[in-house]
């Protein structure tokens, strides 16, 4: 039932133990003028401590303070390199051309056999479609 937890100016040293974020009632933390260092734990109570809590601890990084982890910044810019390389040249245009560059075409050659007729069995379809009598599109293709 721990609700505050003081340890400022107490030469600590290393990295703030990932346990004590499991501390759930804690509403108050001073860790302030230590030897701290790495990344600030996330969760529960410790996402709503402030930038005073830490101050004095140079080797601390991450969130609430204004400087990011270096292990944070290369992941981040990593994931952000593969999002650029993947959806760089992906964009509505790209998916326009490619569906113009097959649809169009298509749209064509399927004209051009319906005039010409060929295949029967597919003018017939088209014809029985659209109410047509099949003899009357066969006397035309003669």
């Amino acid at each position: 039932m721990l609700e505050s937890l003081d340890l400022s100016s107490n030469r600590l040293e290393g990295e703030i133990p990932q346990q004590i974020t499991n501390i759930y009632s804690l509403s108050r933390l001073n860790l302030s003028c230590n030897q701290l260092s790495g990344h600030i734990p996330q969760g529960y109570q410790f996402n709503t401590f402030e930038n005073d809590s830490y101050v004095g601890n140079l080797g601390l990084c991450g969130n609430p303070l204004s400087r990011e982890c270096e292990h944070d910044t290369v992941m981040q810019k990593e994931g952000e390199e593969e999002d650029d390389f993947f959806f760089g040249g992906f964009t509505w245009q790209a998916v326009v051309i490619g569906y113009g560059c097959r649809v169009v075409p298509a749209f064509i050659i399927g004209y051009l056999m319906l005039q010409a007729g060929k295949p029967r069995w597919f003018s017939g379809i088209i014809a029985r479609e659209l109410g047509l009598k099949i003899r009357r599109m066969e006397v035309r293709m003669r």
